[in-house]
Parts: structure tokens; sequence; C-alpha cells
């Protein structure tokens, strides 16, 4: 199997690119986009900015299951170990005293 390297790939993104930038209304959809989906014309400045676009963007529901997510994560990364079932009860009363509402 042939490897190739780094300065290869990007050569070829770069040959990729110049062509979507040659072609005709590439660069006018791109800006009709970004107004519909009110993306800032020079982009984001930081990570920062892109998550909190990105989670303005979400339903209640969704920024829900993010936080219970990113909990999870975060009490494996406490506790040292996987969540698994006998754990659960543990988990949730842990959950819901650091967020405070009952989920079912």
């Amino acid at each position: 199997m042939k490897k190739y390297s780094a300065d290869y790939f990007e050569k070829k993104f770069h040959i990729l690119f110049d062509k979507l930038i040659v072609k005709e209304g590439f660069i006018d959809a791109v800006k009709k986009t970004r107004i519909e989906l009110e993306i800032p014309e020079g982009g984001f400045n930081n990570q920062l900015e892109l998550a909190e676009y990105l989670m303005n963007r979400l339903s209640e529901k969704e920024k829900e299951h993010i936080t219970m997510l990113a909990f999870i994560e975060q009490y494996e990364a406490v506790n040292k170990k996987r969540i698994e079932e006998s754990d659960r009860e543990q988990f949730t009363k842990d959950f819901l005293k650091k967020f405070g509402k009952k989920k079912s």
C-alpha cells in the first residue's frame, strides 16, 4: 500500500479548493448560506463563539441531552470508572443534586 505525506494531501487540498473558488457562483452560494445561517462574515473568532452559536441553535431538549452527556463524561472521569446499571441510582442522585430538576 502506498503511503502519502501530509505535504501531498495539502497540495491536493489546495488544488481542489482553487477549483471550487473558480467554479461560477460558488462564492455567492457560500455568502448566501452564511446569511441564512447567521454565520459572521469573517467566521468565528474562537471556539467559544462557535460553541455559543451552536448551542443557541439547539432546542431545549437537545440542550438537556448535551448537558447530561457532558455530566456523564465528567462523572466517569472523576470516579475513574464507567457508569453501569448498578451505578444508575447514585448517578441520578448526583445529577439531580447538581442540576436540580427531575428528569424522566
